[in-house]
């Protein structure tokens, strides 16, 4: 899912929000606790906003392209995740994920 990126079926369009920060990411407990398993600097958390409304039975279409699987990585493996919270309302996608192999370690 790239910023701006157009499904296939008349699909969602995504903007990057940057201004969105995830201050609970930064607390030192969390952080304490995302050291303690080698997850610091490793997982993400971004925000999006998109232009439609949010439909449930759509949701497959809301977070794959044509080629199937897109984020946060097209290559499967058993420790690359993410999670969704779409809020409908406002048009928002708050994306925590992490790609195996990839991030800093501290």
């Amino acid at each position: 899912m790239a910023t701006g990126e157009l499904g296939d079926l008349g699909g969602y369009y995504f903007r990057f929000l940057p201004q969105k920060t995830f201050q609970s990411l930064s607390s030192k407990e969390i952080t304490s606790r995302l050291r303690q398993w080698s997850m610091l600097g490793r997982i993400k958390a971004q925000a999006f906003g998109f232009d439609q409304t949010f439909q449930s039975y759509r949701k497959d279409d809301f977070v794959m392209d044509s080629a199937g699987m897109c984020y946060p990585s097209a290559k499967n493996h058993e420790q690359t995740f993410s999670y969704f919270i779409v809020d409908p309302i406002r048009r928002h996608l708050h994306v925590l994920y992490h790609c195996y192999g990839v991030g800093d370690m501290s």
